[in-house]
């Protein structure tokens, strides 16, 4: 067993030596960035009790150990920006690095203070809270592994989301009785959302500033903000948003790429509904990304996006049927288990039926991610929403080149919650949101940015 250990610990150990030469060599691992990343880690572990204990006594504790964390990552990509500015060495800015710079950079810090606020729950049993949503999905999946219930996990007919249990007892399965494993599938998902978000952006030609910037606005909202709660608690939420992203981030521009992306993008897409079933409307309508990039006035991109659709219609009907054989599938497996050809009961527990002012106070909660003062994600959540339904219907200079289909899966987030609840645990019904509209608003800031001296020369220099 420990000749094992040890084996494993060597091949890393060389694993990771290999991967950073690769990565210096592509000037991706560069000194400032290395240097401000572990600069962050060392900080934290020796500077974070004393910051908690602070914070402690003044009565502003946080339970999730995040908070401060927020704070030494952020300081250290404002200080990493502030050193590429002064410096003028923008090696990491270059739109064939940035991604991966982005990646690095916040994987480095994440990963690491991370795994030292969680190293608790290493080899050990956790204590669920009794009558919550985390702790049934622990019971479900424990019927799933233990039980060897399979099929009917634990329901006949699906009422909870169907698919995250699966992922929990994968987890158990793996990685043992800890929760170790399952909290850091969540710091993958955010980690994963800012880097796919800024691969989509180098293909909507945004500036690596913006972009990056952008990233340290959503860390900020997600390790700083009320987002904080929902890492490593145990929900869907952050599984459900990934594979949302993932199959937008295969989709956009598909017109013109291999086959396979649509395939990708219908599989990741059926994994997100079965993760989240009131994400079968925006999953469906992101189709309309298949023939993006668009270009034009209301009645210009109207016109072509019909045009386009008579064209791409094989790429679009081919996504839009692995969808659907994923819903049927959802409903074919409730028969069998439960009786109900239908993808939930009828009359869950969420449904309300139609009331404007329920409507609007459940779109208010999504766009300020609180039940009452709105929260600083509202900045990013309330102009990144309108200004993708503004693009629908009326297009002038700064949005001629804004993707329409965004306007499409901003409807498709919301329309769910005419007719269903959004209750409990906000900013929960927030995380989806707030990868789309932080798009949103980087695209407009990059019409905006060719007005702006410094960011002009960014652009020249690029």
């Amino acid at each position: 067993s420990y000749l094992i250990d040890i084996g494993g610990y060597f091949f890393l150990l060389v694993w990771a030596i290999w991967a950073a030469h690769g990565l210096v060599k592509k000037e991706v691992l560069t000194f400032p960035l290395a240097s401000f990343s572990l600069l962050a880690v060392f900080i934290f572990s020796v500077v974070g009790p004393i910051v908690k204990s602070i914070l402690r006594n003044i009565g502003l504790s946080d339970p999730t150990n995040i908070f401060h964390l927020g704070i030494f990552i952020v300081g250290a990509s404002m200080g990493l920006l502030c050193w590429i500015i002064w410096k003028q060495d923008y090696r990491n800015f270059q739109p064939e690095r940035i991604t991966k710079s982005i990646f690095l950079f916040y994987g480095i810090m994440i990963f690491s203070c991370f795994s030292h606020v969680w190293r608790h729950t290493l080899g050990k049993w956790t204590l669920w809270t009794p009558g919550d949503d985390w702790t049934a999905y622990q019971g479900f999946a424990r019927k799933i592994v233990v039980a060897g219930e399979w099929l009917n996990a634990g329901e006949g007919v699906f009422i909870m989301q169907p698919l995250y249990r699966y992922f929990v007892g994968i987890y158990h399965l793996l990685f043992g009785q800890s929760a170790f494993a399952q909290y850091m599938a969540d710091v993958w998902c955010v980690l994963g959302a800012i880097t796919l978000i800024t691969s989509l952006a180098m293909k909507l030609r945004i500036s690596t500033l913006i972009v990056f910037v952008g990233s340290i606005f959503y860390l900020t909202i997600v390790l700083m903000g009320g987002f904080r709660y929902h890492i490593g608690k145990g929900l869907i939420e952050h599984h459900a948003m990934i594979f949302m992203v993932l199959a937008v981030w295969l989709l956009y521009g598909a017109r013109e790429g291999n086959f396979l992306r649509i395939i990708g993008a219908g599989i990741f897409g059926v994994i997100g509904y079965w993760l989240r079933q009131d994400h079968l409307i925006v999953i469906s309508l992101l189709v309309f990304l298949i023939i993006e990039p668009t270009y034009g006035s209301v009645r210009e991109v109207w016109g072509s996006y019909w045009q386009q659709v008579q064209t791409y219609w094989k790429r679009g009907v081919t996504y839009f049927g692995i969808i659907s054989f994923g819903f049927l599938l959802m409903c074919f497996r409730n028969w069998w288990v439960g009786g109900v050809f239908a993808p939930t009961v009828k009359n869950h527990v969420i449904y309300e039926g139609f009331d404007f002012h329920a409507f609007y106070l459940k779109v208010r909660l999504m766009l300020t991610a609180s039940y009452e003062t709105p929260s600083f994600a509202t900045l990013i959540l309330l102009p990144g929403v309108f200004l993708g339904l503004l693009a629908l219907i009326w297009r002038p200079q700064f949005l001629k080149a804004y993707p329409l289909a965004l306007g499409w899966a901003f409807i498709g987030i919301f329309l769910p919650y005419v007719f269903f609840g959004n209750p409990g645990y906000p900013p929960r019904k927030s995380i989806h949101l707030l990868p789309v509209a932080l798009l949103s608003i980087m695209i407009i800031f990059n019409y905006y940015s060719i007005k702006i001296p410094f960011l002009n020369d960014h652009h020249d220099k690029k």
